[in-house]
């Protein structure tokens, strides 16, 4: 039986404040099962899945950048919102940071069509805790049980906690949700009307590797 190869990173997206790193597909998608993709503390994936979709739908992605030192910025379109026609309407901008604390992710969604504008915007999410050398080998973890709370997702095991938030989400199904409802756009040039909102994960770190820190 052939042993399972290290994945390769060079499609992958990285932003990086050690001891914390992101690698992401080129739209900004983690997706789960999918080689090295995750969120990183130290030697751990705190976050093994960020997908993000409108009405169940990915987005096209058109465009990433670095923004800043330590963050990218991650373009999508939805093109079956907004108005009919060659021309897009409707896009999303991800916005990804990393600071001491963790990760930090601003979604916007803009548009600039004539008509209302109506979705639901996921962003699933999943946590492994998966040791970075049993990755490195091929290997994988499976998924930890996800806790909901009321504003958030919460994942725990061997003394990390892994918590995510979202500005005025809702939590169901391993996923954090929201309604978007864009009035139309003025009519004039480069009008358009705007939705944000702030998932965003935070965990300790382990007692043992940092003494006398406590959560915030």
């Amino acid at each position: 039986m052939t042993p399972p190869l290290q994945p390769l990173l060079h499609d992958l997206v990285g932003v990086v404040l050690a001891p914390t790193s992101v690698l992401s597909d080129a739209g900004g998608q983690i997706r789960p099962g999918v080689g090295v993709q995750g969120v990183f503390r130290a030697d751990a994936r705190v976050l093994s899945r960020a997908e993000l979709r409108l009405d169940g739908r990915e987005l096209e992605p058109i465009a990433h950048a670095p923004d800043g030192p330590h963050g990218a910025r991650f373009v999508g379109l939805a093109r079956w919102l907004g108005d009919p026609g060659p021309d897009p309407t409707v896009r999303v901008d991800r916005l990804r940071h990393l600071d001491g604390d963790g990760l930090t992710e601003e979604i916007v969604v803009r548009s600039t069509a004539a008509v209302p504008v109506r979705a639901l915007l996921t962003v699933d999410l999943a946590c492994d805790l998966a040791p970075i050398e049993v990755l490195k080998s091929g290997g994988s973890a499976p998924s930890l049980p996800a806790e909901a709370g009321p504003d958030g997702l919460t994942w725990q095991a061997g003394g990390t906690t892994v918590t995510v938030t979202g500005e005025d989400a809702a939590v169901a199904d391993g996923a954090l949700r929201w309604p978007i409802d864009l009035p139309p756009a003025a009519p004039r040039p480069c009008a358009g009307t705007c939705w944000s909102r702030t998932p965003r994960p935070w965990w300790p770190h382990r007692p043992a590797r940092c003494p006398g820190r406590a959560p915030r």
